[in-house]
């Protein structure tokens, strides 16, 4: 990434470019529960960037442009997903893994998010099996879920795709994730207890994962999980 980086930081000083920044403010953690925090924090994001309750249709884009972080994507060894790091005079750089699939770099993207919102000073390596056992990285796990599927948002998109069904089917799942632009398993666990995402567990341990090929039965070429 430090390579990355200076080359492109190098052509800008070469032709007088200079990187536009649109930073909010830092939101450090507090002493309470960092998941709540980070619910907020990933709220106040969106109405920061006017975004609403809507999904994020492309958070490399709003994260590149909308917000000014350095995005690279590059193929990295499997058990790495993503870094982050900040440097008062270059900004914030985000590398993200591109042999993992979209739906995880879009999860990888949200969590260096929250790291950039909640701990900017602090350089960070994101695994793909990662524990989330400091609060910071439980804040930048709880922040990229909030800021990729809003609590609301997923209630209010749930009721309304599954409003006169009997039971919950694997095309609601599938048409929840394809609006918020995540993978089913990620949006089907969305929300704020506990409780929501055990019931979600227990779904697809009942019914078993959902794969590419029925995304396709419902999506068609929309379908984008790989």
């Amino acid at each position: 990434m430090n390579d990355l980086v200076s080359a492109e930081v190098e052509l800008e000083n070469l032709f007088g470019i200079e990187h536009p920044r649109n930073y909010p403010p830092e939101r450090p953690l507090g002493s309470g529960d960092v998941r709540e925090q980070a619910e907020t924090d990933a709220a106040w994001l969106r109405e920061y960037l006017g975004l609403g309750i809507k999904p994020v249709a492309d958070i490399f884009t709003v994260m590149e442009l909308g917000l000014g972080i350095r995005i690279f994507q590059r193929k990295l060894p499997q058990k790495i997903s993503g870094l982050f790091a900040y440097h008062p005079s270059i900004g914030a750089s985000v590398l993200l893994n591109a042999d993992h699939p979209w739906d995880r770099r879009v999860q990888s993207a949200g969590h260096e998010l929250g790291h950039f919102i909640g701990t900017r000073s602090s350089p960070e390596v994101l695994e793909k099996n990662e524990r989330f056992l400091s609060r910071e990285e439980r804040y930048a796990h709880a922040f990229g879920r909030a800021f990729l599927t809003p609590p609301a948002a997923i209630t209010q998109k749930f009721r309304e795709l599954t409003a006169g069904a009997s039971h919950l089917a694997r095309r609601h799942v599938i048409l929840l994730a394809h609006h918020f632009g995540v993978s089913a398993k990620r949006c089907a666990a969305a929300g704020r207890t506990e409780a929501r995402r055990a019931k979600a567990r227990e779904w697809f341990e009942t019914k078993g994962r959902i794969t590419d090929q029925d995304a396709r039965k419902v999506l068609g070429d929309e379908a984008i999980w790989t």
